[in-house]
């Protein structure tokens, strides 16, 4: 169980950083498996689709919030 709590909260630091370049994108095929195109820009889908205090996970452009 402790490993899979090590493990969320490497993915939430994943999620919360910043991302260090912007990737201009028209899709979410413009972007890796791991951000979502928003506004022409590859960005994380955690920062707009889960509560700040909720783990989250990105598989395939879409966010999953792990709630409890």
């Amino acid at each position: 169980m402790n490993f899979y709590f090590a493990f969320l909260a490497v993915m939430v630091a994943m999620c919360a950083a910043a991302p260090q370049q912007s990737v201009k994108c028209r899709d979410n095929s413009g972007c890796p498996d791991n951000e979502a195109c928003t506004d022409s820009i590859c960005t994380t889908p955690c920062l707009y689709d889960c509560p700040a205090d909720v783990a989250c996970i990105v598989q395939n452009h879409r966010a999953e919030c792990i709630f409890g």
